[in-house]
This record gives structure tokens, sequence and C-alpha cells, in this order.
């Protein structure tokens, strides 16, 4: 009987009743919906966060290989010029030792 013992009986009062449901269901709406903002932040934070990260990514990535090209582009300079002055030289050097005969179309004292 110890269990009949703690059994009350309440009484409702219906306005009241639904005043407060109706508070408690506005209010819990509205917690809802800040929870629901504080999430819509936090993922358009990290979308920004994650966009950022890729741009960066990228854009290191693209300097190292600009970086790159201008190496291969300096190596490519210099080979040129070394050619050239290769050409220059072996042009200076045939016009100084050696000459064409015109009968026997081959140079000698080269």
């Amino acid at each position: 009987m110890s269990a009949l013992n703690k059994i009350r009986l309440v009484s409702f009062r219906d306005d009241e009743n639904q005043a407060e449901n109706a508070a408690i269901l506005e209010s819990r709406d509205r917690v809802e919906a800040e929870i629901d903002a504080q999430l819509a932040a936090q993922a358009r934070s990290r979308a920004e966060a994650h966009a950022r990260a890729i741009a960066q990514n990228k854009a290191q990535h693209e300097s190292e290989i600009a970086g790159q090209i201008e190496v291969r582009n300096r190596v490519e300079v210099q080979f040129v010029e070394e050619v050239r002055a290769r050409l220059e030289q072996e042009r200076v050097k045939s016009k100084l030792c050696c000459k064409f005969d015109p009968v026997n179309p081959v140079f000698s004292n080269c």
C-alpha cells in the first residue's frame, strides 16, 4: 500500500495549462531556431575556412610551379647564350684560320 500513498491527485486548469504549453512551445521553437542559426553559421564558417585553405593551397602550388618555370627559363636562356657564344667563336675561328678553295671546295687549315 505504500505505492498508493505516493499517488497524488492534481487538478488541471485548462486555460493556464494551454497558455503554459504555448509558452513552452514558443520557447522551444525559439531555442531550436537559435540552434539552427548557430549550426548554419558554423557550417558556413567551416565551408569558408575550407574554401580559404583550398585557395591558399592552390596559390602555393601555382607559386611553386611559377618558380620552377622561372628556373627552367633561366637555364634555357643560359644555354642559348652559351650556344651563341660558341657559334660566335666558331665564326671567328673560321674567318681566321680557314681558307676556302673554290677549285676544291673543302676548308683547309682548320
